[in-house]
């Protein structure tokens, strides 16, 4: 198994062997939750992140694609993916599109501040960019809350390095995509600043596992796959295209990285 198999398992076996059982209000399933969970992976020396345990969707590729291009309606990530159709507002837009927050949300574009920031200074420690928006999300009614806040990003030796903060982590559906979407992220942004990739590091304040999951989990733990390190290549100007959301960028990573899992 790869070294993120690895942590993965370690993570689903501590939060179902020491989590605690609670009903979530909200959804009413009961859940294990563990706080404080953390993930650190070298993106070098450990490889793309990408779970060998299932089957994984690249709809990873599309959702970070219009993340980039900073908009709020789903009308162009509706055709790869239907992921956020559910949370689309009366008017058709989303009030948490994570891209749009970083891009137009606090009247700046936070994402271009921070790359022009570190193309200018390489020791630059002023890398944030908030998703998680205080009136919005404490205070009015909406159909998604954004479960990742904020990222940062800063260059160590060469190396950039994202540090991804999540309040509330679905360890089976979500996290694995999570952590697949941010990593390409992350080489996009390395690509763009022309910087070797260092080290992803996503921090959970909530990380459960909902009762109706609790089989799967228990599968996942059960298996083992002999799966080699996964080294993504990525299309030359892919931050420029995936901003205008370039339908062939999705072609082109996607057969460059066929069957990384042999499977």
């Amino acid at each position: 198994m790869t070294k993120f198999d690895l942590q993965y398992k370690n993570v689903i076996k501590d939060i179902m062997e020491n989590g605690s059982e609670e009903l979530n209000e909200r959804t009413g399933i009961k859940t294990k939750s563990l706080p404080g969970i953390t993930f650190k992976i070298d993106l070098k020396k450990d490889g793309f992140p990408l779970l060998s345990l299932r089957k994984l969707s690249f709809s990873f590729i599309p959702e970070i694609m219009w993340m980039l291009s900073g908009r709020n309606t789903t009308k162009w990530l509706s055709l790869k993916t239907k992921i956020w159709d559910s949370f689309k507002e009366k008017n058709g837009t989303i009030t948490s599109a994570y891209g749009y927050r970083w891009r137009s949300h606090f009247n700046i574009d936070q994402l271009n501040i921070v790359l022009k920031k570190l193309n200018k200074s390489k020791s630059d420690r002023h890398g944030v960019v908030m998703i998680w928006s205080p009136k919005e999300d404490l205070i009015i009614k909406q159909k998604n809350v954004p479960c990742p806040i904020l990222f940062t990003l800063n260059i160590i030796g060469g190396k950039l390095n994202l540090h991804l903060i999540i309040r509330s982590n679905d360890m089976i559906l979500g996290n694995p995509t999570d952590i697949a979407g941010f990593a390409l992220l992350q080489h996009i942004f390395v690509q763009y600043l022309k910087v070797k990739v260092g080290i992803l590091t996503i921090s959970i304040s909530n990380a459960h596992i909902y009762k109706n999951q609790y089989y799967v989990a228990n599968e996942l733990l059960k298996r083992k796959r002999k799966s080699k390190k996964i080294n993504f290549k990525f299309p030359k100007n892919s931050y420029e295209r995936a901003c205008k959301l370039d339908d062939s960028l999705i072609q082109e990573i996607k057969l460059q990285n066929k069957n990384p899992l042999g499977g």
